[in-house]
């Protein structure tokens, strides 16, 4: 079965509740977005196995084909899900992407990185080992 989107109404499903979460709402095309995505991919290959979950939220259910395309065509291995505006803002905050929220084993979000560059990569790095060894 290759690659599908899952709406964000089935994230709690999936079983993460326990597990130490990035959620990342990225656009396709913008630099930020592709550094943020890159970045975030460190971490996660950093954290395997260590109870370390990315989801990679598409707000955007028009650009459906051009994010799938994006995770595939650039190996990205996050969990693709898939809302819209209002529940990121309602939920999160967020109006704007990229933007991220780190979510602690209880569900709780503990910190909106921003991440551009090896820099702000080593600072997540820390928040997701500070909330991973808890």
């Amino acid at each position: 079965m290759g690659m599908q989107l899952r709406t964000v109404v089935l994230a709690c499903a999936i079983g993460l509740l326990g597990t130490t979460v990035l959620g990342a709402h990225e656009g396709t095309g913008t630099a930020s977005a592709r550094a943020l995505v890159a970045h975030v991919q460190q971490v996660l290959e950093t954290f395997e196995g260590r109870g370390f979950v990315v989801l990679a939220i598409n707000l955007e259910p028009t650009q459906r084909q051009q994010v799938l395309a994006l995770l595939k065509a650039t190996g990205i291995t996050f969990t693709p899900l898939e809302s819209n505006w209002d529940w990121a803002k309602k939920e999160f905050g967020i109006d704007g992407t990229p933007a991220a929220f780190l979510i602690d084993r209880d569900g709780r979000v503990m910190f909106h990185p921003e991440v551009h560059d090896a820099e702000t990569r080593v600072m997540l790095e820390r928040q997701v080992e500070s909330l991973i060894s808890r």
